[in-house]
């Protein structure tokens, strides 16, 4: 646990660094802001391969509290490939949640990264053309696991 805003943003360039798309991350340290509530806003240059396959750096930004030294991501604006912390767990049990339900297809559709849960769009082919399309509800229930239920049902014909 970080006991300063260095080795917060010291561990904020860790966890990023550990997403498999990430290549390099570094401080910028022209951006330093005082927030409301005891928070001093952070920026990250983030070298990343791109969904084309190419690369580009962006900007993340993070808050970090000046009592604790906790982080957490500013996610507004453009994502790096649209992932956060929680979506990557999310999409890494995509195959799981697949199983769980019997479905064909499952695609990870909504994202909060502040309750840890989201909502998974799963399809299965039925008779005919028809496909029930199932929206699950999905949170977080440990370091590295989530629980999920099926919310709605909808037939598609």
């Amino acid at each position: 646990m970080a006991t300063s805003v260095e080795e917060a943003i010291a561990e904020a360039i860790v966890e990023i660094k550990a997403m498999d798309w990430v290549v390099d991350a570094a401080e910028d340290t022209s951006v330093s802001e005082v927030k409301p509530c005891g928070y001093v806003r952070k920026r990250l240059d983030v070298l990343h391969q791109t969904t084309g396959g190419g690369y580009t750096y962006s900007g993340k930004e993070l808050y970090i509290n000046l009592t604790d030294f906790t982080y957490i991501w500013h996610y507004a604006g453009g994502n790096l490939e649209s992932s956060t912390p929680f979506k990557t767990l999310v999409i890494s049990k995509l195959p799981a949640l697949k199983t769980q339900f019997s479905v064909d297809w499952a695609e990870v559709t909504e994202t909060n990264e502040i309750t840890e849960s989201g909502i998974v769009t799963c399809i299965k082919g039925t008779t005919g053309n028809n496909a029930d399309t199932y929206t699950v509800k999905v949170w977080k229930t440990g370091a590295d696991s989530v629980d999920a239920k099926v919310i709605a049902k909808t037939t598609v014909s």
